[in-house]
Protein backbone atom coordinates (compact mmCIF):
# COMPACT_ATOMS: atom_id res chain seq x y z
CA UNK A 1 0.00 0.00 0.00
CA UNK A 2 1.70 2.97 -1.04
CA UNK A 3 1.76 5.78 1.66
CA UNK A 4 -0.79 9.05 1.40
CA UNK A 5 0.86 12.06 -0.39
CA UNK A 6 1.41 15.47 1.40
CA UNK A 7 1.39 18.18 -0.86
CA UNK A 8 1.10 21.03 1.75
CA UNK A 9 5.08 19.55 2.24
CA UNK A 10 6.19 20.28 -0.51
CA UNK A 11 4.39 23.55 -1.16
CA UNK A 12 5.01 24.98 2.49
CA UNK A 13 8.70 24.34 1.32
CA UNK A 14 8.26 26.09 -2.02
CA UNK A 15 6.96 29.33 -0.16
CA UNK A 16 10.33 29.25 2.33
CA UNK A 17 12.73 28.36 -0.25
CA UNK A 18 12.01 30.18 -3.49
CA UNK A 19 10.64 32.03 -1.61
CA UNK A 20 7.12 33.18 -2.49
CA UNK A 21 4.41 34.77 0.18
CA UNK A 22 1.41 32.67 -0.40
CA UNK A 23 0.36 29.87 -2.80
CA UNK A 24 -0.86 32.06 -5.55
CA UNK A 25 2.92 33.49 -5.92
CA UNK A 26 4.38 30.04 -6.14
CA UNK A 27 1.54 29.29 -9.15
CA UNK A 28 3.46 32.28 -10.81
CA UNK A 29 7.01 31.94 -10.66
CA UNK A 30 7.12 28.13 -11.57
CA UNK A 31 4.41 28.79 -14.09
CA UNK A 32 1.29 26.95 -12.68
CA UNK A 33 -1.92 27.95 -12.43
CA UNK A 34 -3.60 29.42 -9.14
CA UNK A 35 -6.24 26.56 -9.34
CA UNK A 36 -3.71 23.62 -9.49
CA UNK A 37 -1.89 24.68 -6.98
CA UNK A 38 -4.89 24.87 -4.65
CA UNK A 39 -6.37 21.69 -5.43
CA UNK A 40 -2.61 20.23 -5.23
CA UNK A 41 -2.53 21.61 -1.23
CA UNK A 42 -6.28 20.38 -1.01
CA UNK A 43 -5.36 16.89 -2.42
CA UNK A 44 -8.13 16.51 -5.18
CA UNK A 45 -5.06 16.19 -7.91
CA UNK A 46 -1.66 15.17 -7.54
CA UNK A 47 1.74 15.68 -9.36
CA UNK A 48 2.22 14.08 -12.56
CA UNK A 49 5.87 13.29 -14.03
CA UNK A 50 5.35 16.48 -16.25
CA UNK A 51 4.64 18.44 -12.99
CA UNK A 52 7.84 16.81 -10.87
CA UNK A 53 10.04 17.66 -14.18
CA UNK A 54 9.05 21.36 -14.28
CA UNK A 55 9.37 22.15 -10.52
CA UNK A 56 12.63 20.30 -11.16
CA UNK A 57 13.36 23.15 -14.16
CA UNK A 58 12.22 26.31 -12.33
CA UNK A 59 14.00 25.10 -8.83
CA UNK A 60 16.92 22.97 -9.59
CA UNK A 61 15.64 20.28 -7.05
CA UNK A 62 16.89 17.11 -7.25
CA UNK A 63 13.48 14.98 -8.41
CA UNK A 64 14.79 13.10 -5.27
CA UNK A 65 14.01 15.83 -2.94
CA UNK A 66 10.74 16.83 -4.38
CA UNK A 67 9.36 13.25 -4.53
CA UNK A 68 10.35 12.99 -0.76
CA UNK A 69 8.05 15.87 -0.38
CA UNK A 70 5.24 14.57 -1.71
Amino acid sequence: MERPRRPHKLLDTLIKDLPARNDAHIAKKIGWSQKFVSTLRSGQVGMTPHRILQLHDKTGWEISRIKGLL
